[in-house]
């Protein structure tokens, strides 16, 4: 966690607009929680340039949200909200909608080990719904906490150069 901390403490040196700050924080985190592997990483370059916003806040908040270490747990609650939100709220029989492809998937995973420990039907569109509903869930959640810790990190930097100036 330090070297996250120095790291956003080095950022806040050279990007000295808190908005910018937070936002860029934000859209790490819908980035990082975006159904959408493989181009995480493009996302995180493309998005924030596009927007003009810091590439490098949005990257190390990506990394530090969606890593090795995270991936299981985050993938497994967001298949469980979207299960949740589409099963259970809006009773919609999302199995029904899979693509082929996933189809061929659930049969295979019967012939598997799985089939003796899990259920074997799982929907594509409950990940896609669930990550999406937490990515932003998430991203509108942590802008009113970040904003403050980044303006005190902002404030503290421009306080340490107005004592370097006298």
């Amino acid at each position: 966690m330090q070297i996250f901390k120095r790291f956003f403490k080095k950022i806040a040196k050279k990007e000295l607009s808190v908005k910018r700050l937070t936002l860029s924080f934000c859209l790490g985190v819908f980035i990082a929680f975006s159904p959408f592997w493989g181009i995480h990483t493009l996302m995180a370059f493309g998005i924030p340039w596009l927007f003009g916003l810091n590439v490098a806040v949005v990257v190390a908040t990506l990394y530090l949200f969606n890593n090795p270490l995270t991936m299981c747990a985050i993938v497994g609650a967001q298949y469980f909200l979207g299960h949740l939100v589409l099963v259970d709220l809006l009773k919609i029989d999302v199995a029904r909608y899979n693509p082929v492809w996933m189809t061929h998937f659930n049969d295979w995973l019967s012939t598997t080990w799985v089939a003796k420990h899990a259920s074997t039907h799982f929907s594509v569109w409950s990940f896609l719904v669930g990550s999406l509903l937490s990515g932003i869930f998430l991203a509108v959640l942590l802008y009113p906490v970040m904003r403050p810790v980044f303006g005190a990190i902002i404030n503290g930097i421009r306080r340490s150069r107005k004592r370097e100036i006298i």
